[in-house]
């Protein structure tokens, strides 16, 4: 135990998993600064992946007091900067880095153990939790003792019967994934042995976290998260296309055409949608635009070699026969 100078606190060093750290005595019980847990022992996860799985186990954080928090910063718990500290105790310190850093094993129970367990969802229900059928997160272990079906601990918390004396409570939440939350053990009293194998019951198959640095600076030059396409559990890197300025340009006879990328020929359009050859097309048409051209230059300088009368008379037949 040691003790500061300036300060009456008292605070001792507390080993997890090989790792030290300092402990307090806050609201009569031994905590542990969740941000030095934090910035050691999950230096490898995201403070969200923290913040969740500390939410779905249940664990509350009690915050210190000024002088705790001073007391904190002065040992080098915390950063000096820091303007609030919380606490966990030793136990749900214990579970917490378990979740992360190594495998949970069942809690040691009777094969035909049951766990009475409730929840004040809706209507509210009672069952019974079997940890022999606990296997994965989606196992069927609840039992109703109203309707005797089995249910999984997810579904549970929505499963309800309205019985006498039952008052309504609004959920608070629509996600199927907070059972450990609103799931209570059904005893008047219950020991500390009774609390920790409920606790690691609701412990087991709680997901995975993400590690920090899976970000898009460990990826290649030029891919970013949004050019990776996963298949199963290999990422597959895709070539990202650069966009061009300008269309690419075809040289058809000596004269820059654009290539069509779209249907250019619209007075033709059918012979253009079952062509083969969009280009050859595209020529064949320029060779009829140059022969229409070259039948009007023809046109315009035999008008331009007749007299002004017989002006007049072609576009009066030109107009009589049209």
């Amino acid at each position: 135990m040691n003790a500061s100078k300036d300060h009456a606190e008292v605070y001792r060093t507390v080993y997890i998993e090989g790792m030290p750290l300092y402990s307090l005595l806050v609201d009569g019980k031994e905590r542990l600064c969740l941000s030095q847990i934090s910035a050691t022992l999950l230096k490898d996860f995201t403070y969200n992946d923290i913040h969740n799985r500390r939410v779905a186990l249940g664990i509350t954080c009690v915050q210190c007091s000024p002088a705790q928090l001073e007391l904190l910063r002065k040992i080098g718990a915390i950063p000096p900067t820091s303007r609030r500290c919380g606490m966990i105790t030793i136990r749900e310190a214990e579970r917490l880095c378990k979740s992360f850093l190594s495998f949970i094993p069942p809690p040691a129970l009777p094969e035909e153990y049951a766990f009475d367990v409730y929840h004040n969802y809706s209507w509210g229900c009672v069952g019974k939790f079997y940890p022999r059928l606990y296997t994965n997160s989606r196992a069927k272990c609840i039992k109703c003792d109203y309707c005797h079906k089995y249910h999984s601990p997810n579904k549970f918390i929505f499963h309800v019967h309205r019985t006498e004396g039952s008052t309504y409570t609004h959920p608070r939440s629509g996600n199927y994934n907070c059972w450990r939350r609103h799931l209570f053990l059904n005893v008047t009293t219950a020991n500390d042995k009774l609390l920790e194998q409920w606790e690691d019951l609701k412990a087991l198959y709680n997901g995975n976290g993400k590690k920090r640095g899976a970000s898009s600076k460990s990826l290649p030059i030029g891919v970013t998260n949004k050019s990776m396409k996963y298949h199963g559990n290999h990422p597959a890197v895709q070539p990202q296309v650069k966009k061009r300025g300008r269309p690419c340009l075809a040289r058809i006879d000596g004269n820059n055409i654009p290539r069509p990328t779209k249907f250019l020929l619209q007075d033709s359009a059918n012979s253009v949608k079952h062509s083969h050859n969009p280009v050859a097309d595209l020529e064949e048409q320029l060779q009829e635009e140059r022969k229409k051209r070259k039948l009007a230059e023809q046109e315009c300088m035999h008008l331009q070699s007749l007299s002004s009368a017989d002006i007049t008379h072609f576009r009066f037949n030109s107009l009589r026969y049209a």
